[in-house]
This record gives C-alpha cells, structure tokens and sequence, in this order.
C-alpha cells in the first residue's frame, strides 16, 4: 500500500488514469531526490545535468533544478489515460488551458503541466 494515501485509496483510484511519471523542481534535486529514495526505499540514478531519477514499481520521478521563478515543486505530471481526448475536452470546457504536443494534450494546472497520453 502507498501510507501517504490513506489505507483505501485502491477501492477509488480510477483504473483508466495511471501516473507513470513526475517532475519535480527542486533547489537541490539531488538531497530531495536522496530523501524520497530514503522514504520509498528505491535507489536514484544521476542522470547528468544535476538531474536525478529514481523509478519505482510503475513510475518514474524526476528531480531537476529550478526551471522557473515558482520556486520547489511539482512541475510536470504524466498521464497514460484510456481515453486523453476525452479528458482534454473535458478540461477545456471547464476553462482550463490546454495545448495539443507532440506528448499528447497538456493540461496546465495551477502551475503544474499534465501530460496526457
């Protein structure tokens, strides 16, 4: 089980939207990376560039340094979706910017990008 979640988070997680990856921003990514590899007990990779990666069972985090002036923090989700169009629709019509790449359709979300795929 994921502790942070809450002991019944499987009963309601939607089985047509899985995270297969995150980006964080951090000030130093490698001691945050370092911390969460301590918590989650899985190993970190130094990719270069001060940028480090841990994987996990089904995803993959991704530590880099600050990218912007938001300062630490999630900075870009992904989402493997049965249905990304769907969802992107229905982001649009509730007024929430989003933009068609070559990834997929992104979502842009109180500061935070999700990938759509």
């Amino acid at each position: 089980g994921y502790h942070w979640a809450g002991p019944s988070w499987q009963e309601t997680a939607n089985p047509n939207i899985v995270i297969p990856g995150a980006t964080m921003q951090c000030d130093d990514p490698e001691a945050v990376a370092e911390r969460w590899s301590f918590l989650l007990r899985r190993p970190v990779l130094d990719a270069g560039n001060n940028v480090r990666v841990m994987s996990t069972d089904n995803a993959q985090a991704t530590f880099i340094p600050l990218a912007d002036d938001r300062g630490e923090g999630l900075t870009v989700v992904q989402l493997k979706c049965r249905d990304p169009q769907a969802i992107a629709a229905n982001a649009e019509r509730a007024g929430i910017r989003v933009a068609k790449t070559d990834a997929g359709h992104t979502l842009s979300l109180c500061g935070t990008r999700f990938v759509l795929s």
